[in-house]
């Protein structure tokens, strides 16, 4: 027979071992919950380093773009320049004219 110690010890424990056996219970469904948020975070992760990689490209190319650009206007300007020259020593020359002509009508 059960003595009556050990009856009282274990109906004092019951309330315990329910708190066991809900957290047992509840353990499953709070590790899922858990995984799920722990999938989310890593899945915002990878996609803001997406997104953060488009954007720096976006701005190199925007920067390559810049170059270009002013690439070709430094050629245009070289070229204007050298153009420029070509006439002043074409006008210089020439001979007879030491300057450019201008008609005065009187």
């Amino acid at each position: 027979m059960v003595e009556p110690i050990h009856l009282q010890d274990n109906l004092s424990k019951i309330p315990l071992l329910q708190r066991i056996i809900e957290a047992a219970r509840v353990a499953p469904e709070v590790s899922k919950e858990q995984i799920a948020e722990q999938l989310k975070q890593k899945k915002n992760e990878k996609t803001s380093k997406t997104q953060e990689s488009q954007e720096s490209e976006k701005t190199k190319i925007q920067d390559e773009k810049q170059d270009r650009k002013q690439r070709e206007k430094r050629k245009k300007a070289l070229k204007l320049s050298e153009k420029e020259l070509e006439e002043a020593e074409k006008d210089e020359t020439e001979p007879g004219q030491s300057g450019k002509l201008i008609d005065i009508v009187v």
